[in-house]
């Protein structure tokens, strides 16, 4: 036909037009009625599934739903009381910084006390100081002792 154009009556185009139209309403007709079929079976699988059999328990088709919620309220929950553990631990390390800072102010506050009671008796503590021969005299101590110490161990081994 398309190599040999010929121009068509306007009443062929009409008959061509309704042959057409008639033939495309058929199929959209079949293509409905198909898809309402396969949608009321569908359906009715899913009934049957959520009713179940005589042995089975009918489903909750909303339960992801419900789960999904329950997670979300868990996770809140879960967040409430980190910011609540996280606000009590803040309250109580600010507690005992306080506690710290009164008894530190106390102590030296004693401390000054003592130190002026001590200004008024005319008594004053120094630190002695060791001189070079004493302290040389101690680290000789300590490592006799600790030449003592290894020759038990020593001897505790030999015989074991």
């Amino acid at each position: 036909m398309s190599e040999c154009p010929r121009s068509l009556s306007n009443q062929t185009k009409l008959r061509i037009r309704a042959s057409l139209r008639k033939l495309w309403g058929e199929r959209l007709k079949w293509k409905r009625s198909r898809e309402n079929f396969f949608q009321s079976w569908a359906e009715s699988i899913a009934n049957a599934a959520k009713v179940g059999g005589s042995d089975q328990e009918e489903l909750e088709w909303d339960s992801y739903d419900k789960i999904k919620r329950e997670i979300a309220l868990e996770r809140l929950q879960l967040a409430a009381e980190k910011a609540k553990a996280k606000e009590i631990t803040r309250i109580r390390a600010e507690r005992a910084a306080q506690r710290k800072m009164e008894r530190m102010q106390r102590l030296a506050q004693r401390r000054k006390e003592r130190e002026e009671k001590q200004k008024v008796e005319g008594k004053t503590k120094r630190p002695r100081k060791r001189s070079k021969q004493e302290k040389e005299e101690l680290a000789v101590a300590e490592e006799l002792k600790l030449k003592a110490k290894l020759v038990k161990v020593r001897t505790q081994q030999n015989f074991a």
